[in-house]
């Protein structure tokens, strides 16, 4: 997967590229659909697969006085994710104030269709862009008249006619109940963390959201194999019976079993 940080890097980069928008924290359920629409989309066309997201998490920026939100992917774990999906490139914006005024047409000319030249757009069902939300399926059709892309838009996903949002994967995580967040989420709850001894993990990035303190059923990715194992949440700290030496880096992948 190629990373891109800024419309220099990207620019003229893609080819015939399929695009999606949005924050997909937890590349659950729901953004699968959008995700795997704009992989097909790509292979049809000859194109290649965007998926353009942002950095901090866009809620940050516009909602500074509301309650800090608590992430479910960081950008490390969403990046790999959404490899392990079969994204072959990502485009981190960074969501600053100026970038958060920026107009729906604005973001639309200057991104999407100057720098990037989407030639496919994929939307989900309640897709909204621009400052205060006022892009809309309906104003990237209008682009895609005047500038020759089509625009596809996806239904609402949600087993048995619940809704999947990473809101409600939040509470259900915040609350302990893994095995419901996980029917939701794409991949068990997957947590990057930091080895700090040869039996412990450290979660440094304060905006993770972590399961409450107690012992959980986890497993451990480790050049494709999958270890399982009992891990203690203890604040920040994951807590190992079992040595963690085997593994290399310094970075470990855990998954919260349900």
């Amino acid at each position: 997967m190629r990373v891109f940080r800024s419309l220099d890097e990207i620019r003229g980069k893609l080819t015939l590229p399929a695009v999606t928008v949005g924050s997909f924290d937890g590349v659950h359920r729901g953004h699968m659909q959008i995700v795997n629409k704009v992989i097909e989309t790509a292979k049809e066309t000859g194109g290649e697969s965007l998926v353009i997201t942002f950095d901090p998490h866009p809620r940050e920026v516009v909602n500074k006085n509301g309650n800090p939100i608590k992430l479910l992917t960081t950008v490390e774990e969403k990046i790999y994710l959404l490899g392990k999906a079969g994204i072959e490139n990502i485009f981190i914006i960074d969501f600053n104030s100026e970038f958060s005024r920026m107009s729906y047409s604005e973001f639309a000319e200057e991104y999407l269709l100057k720098s990037i030249g989407a030639r496919n757009i994929i939307a989900g069902y309640n897709h909204h862009y621009g400052h205060k939300r006022r892009g809309d399926k309906h104003n990237l059709e209008s682009f895609g008249d005047r500038y020759d892309f089509m625009v596809y838009q996806i239904p609402m996903y949600g087993p048995e006619e619940v809704k999947v949002s990473s809101t409600t994967i939040r509470t259900m995580i915040a609350e302990g109940a893994l095995t419901e967040a996980n029917k939701y989420l794409w991949q068990d709850y997957t947590v990057f963390g930091e080895k700090v001894s040869d039996n412990e993990l450290l979660v440094r990035n304060n905006k993770k959201l972590l399961p409450p303190d107690g012992t959980y059923c986890t497993a451990i990715e480790n050049n494709g194999i999958t270890s399982d194992c009992k891990c203690i949440v203890n604040g920040r700290n994951l807590i190992f019976s079992s040595s963690l030496n085997a593994i290399p880096g310094n970075t470990v992948v855990l998954r919260f079993q349900s």
